[in-house]
């Protein structure tokens, strides 16, 4: 038996070597060559297709335009191939009544496969210039604890310094890949204002009143009040039930001593759970009252989070709030006064630049310097009306 499972395995090594065919040269050396098939392909969300669609050629021009600078950054592809993604127009975030869009390219390296043929298979590397938009990649995270007091705001990822003299970022990594984003804007306004330290605490005392409050009313909501003479009653019957039993007289009386002491009607324990809720709540209250005066002389400085969502969670460690801008999220909200007012809603105003670099793959590597150096950002943002 053990000679035939020998004889098995040898015969499988043999068949799985057999499949494994040497290829005819280096995945590195192939060359690659772009994808177009989607140059064409537009989808638009319904709320903004009567006025993206009539300037479907305007889109598809200028994506024209911005595909040949990417192929200008990149013109040999080498080891891997290049592929132009159908392009999703939609409501900008900033102001609705605008269009935003992207234009969408990955890239994916050849591997030698086991039946020796040379071929590219899926990456987590790509590049995108966002035209109107800031939530590609994640670079944009609604803080939708501060939804419930009518207050929209999101969180930028920290600062990865300049890059061509724009600002750059770095948003959380996916997988092995990091993420890194470039906001190209008018020199004298961003899509965004930045919520100062000030703010943030009047929207925190805001916002922990009102959960406080609405905690509250649903612990009201949810606890039934029975009548307190119901309740002593349910009393006296475990009273009696305690002198009908074999127990020793000293212990009857303590266990009855403890029944009496432990009685609450539900009236009592509902406030005891308020009070609680409120202690809680106005502790909270208290810890960004201490923070507000400590940090008086800095109210009108950004307030950076560690985290990019925020919660009341953080109060009690207060590491969690600020941070630089190269380690903290900056707490921004949208600003639709940016936008100039103009009849053609589909021009660009602001755009975002993204890409995904996997540091363990050489081509990733090249292609993260080729966006950082060669890949014409000035030239991209004189495409901004001005």
């Amino acid at each position: 038996m053990k000679t035939f499972f020998c004889l098995l395995m040898v015969a499988t090594s043999v068949a799985v070597m057999a499949q494994n065919k040497p290829c005819p040269g280096k995945p590195e050396d192939v060359k690659g060559a772009w994808s177009l098939e989607s140059r064409k392909d537009f989808r638009y969300n319904p709320d903004i297709e009567k006025i993206a669609r009539p300037k479907q050629a305007n889109l598809l021009a200028q994506r024209d335009t911005v595909l040949r600078m990417i192929q200008r950054a990149c013109p040999e592809l080498k080891g891997f191939k290049a592929t132009l993604l159908s392009m999703f127009v939609q409501p900008s975030v900033v102001d609705s009544g605008y269009v935003s869009y992207d234009h969408y390219t990955h890239y994916n390296p050849y591997i030698c496969t086991y039946k020796g043929t040379l071929e590219p298979v899926e990456s987590a590397t790509n590049f995108r210039v966002g035209i109107n938009t800031l939530e590609q990649e994640n670079f944009l995270r609604h803080q939708f604890a501060f939804d419930a007091i009518g207050e929209n705001l999101y969180s930028i990822p920290p600062s990865a310094g300049m890059i061509q003299g724009f600002p750059a970022y770095q948003m959380g990594n996916i997988s092995s890949a990091e993420r890194y984003g470039v906001i190209l804007s008018r020199k004298d306004a961003l899509p965004y204002k930045v919520v100062s330290k000030g703010e943030f605490y009047t929207l925190q005392k805001k916002l922990i009143r009102f959960t406080q409050e609405k905690n509250k009313a649903d612990i009201r909501r949810t606890t039934r009040i029975r009548p307190e003479k119901d309740l002593r009653a349910e009393l006296q019957a475990e009273m009696d039930e305690i002198d009908k039993s074999s127990l020793g007289q000293d212990a009857k009386n303590s266990r009855k001593r403890r029944l009496q002491e432990d009685f609450r009607t539900d009236e009592q324990m509902l406030q005891e759970k308020l009070a609680a809720v409120d202690k809680q709540y106005n502790d909270y209250y208290r810890k960004v009252e201490e923070l507000e005066s400590r940090y008086k002389s800095e109210l009108g400085e950004p307030a950076y989070l560690q985290e990019y969502e925020y919660s009341t969670s953080i109060l009690g460690n207060e590491s969690r709030f600020f941070n630089d801008p190269v380690k903290g999220y900056t707490l921004v909200r949208m600003n639709p006064a940016y936008f100039l007012k103009t009849p053609d809603k589909w021009k660009p105003q602001f755009m975002l630049l993204t890409w995904r670099v996997e540091k363990d793959k050489a081509y990733s590597l090249a292609l993260d310097a080729a966006w950082r150096k060669d890949f014409d950002m000035k030239a991209l943002e004189k495409m901004l009306l001005k």
